[in-house]
């Protein structure tokens, strides 16, 4: 099965997070996990779809607002509980709103959000990067086991 690490955001302050964490999992993957991609991309909106194109699961890292302390970890598994872009925002097409149109399009494949509460103002803090990518390990092992 094909996976795909895909870290989502920005590369500055704490919207940097998926990135941080692509970064800090590409030397492991090189040595253990060769067919495994990583990509870190900035703000996609619709251009995620071409990332989830043939893919058999992805694992998506992203940073979240929900309220929690700064460095809490959620995990996404559906549409419903996925926070949707802020309305305000000037991006208005969020990892959500990817999500549903690659569904609607027919290439979502299987896949999990790595929500990562950030604090826009920082970059993340290198203890959080590590257990995000600990969470990403763990769905990546998951996944690759005969």
């Amino acid at each position: 099965m094909s996976i795909a690490v895909l870290g989502i955001g920005s590369p500055f302050g704490g919207d940097r997070v998926g990135w941080a964490v692509v970064e800090a999992l590409r030397p492991e993957a090189e040595a253990r996990w060769p067919a495994v991609r990583l990509t870190a991309l900035d703000r996609p909106g619709p251009g995620l779809l071409p990332h989830l194109e043939g893919v058999g699961y992805a694992v998506l890292v992203d940073a979240v607002r929900s309220g929690a302390p700064p460095g809490t970890l959620h995990r996404f598994r559906g549409l419903d509980g996925l926070p949707a872009a802020d309305p305000l925002s000037s991006h208005g097409f969020g990892l959500a709103e990817a999500l549903a149109l690659a569904e609607r399009v027919g290439v979502l494949p299987e896949w999990v959000v790595v929500g990562v509460e950030a604090d826009v103002r920082k970059p993340p803090p290198e203890a959080v990067v590590a257990r995000a990518a600990a969470a990403v390990r763990e769905e990546v092992a998951a996944r690759s086991r005969p």
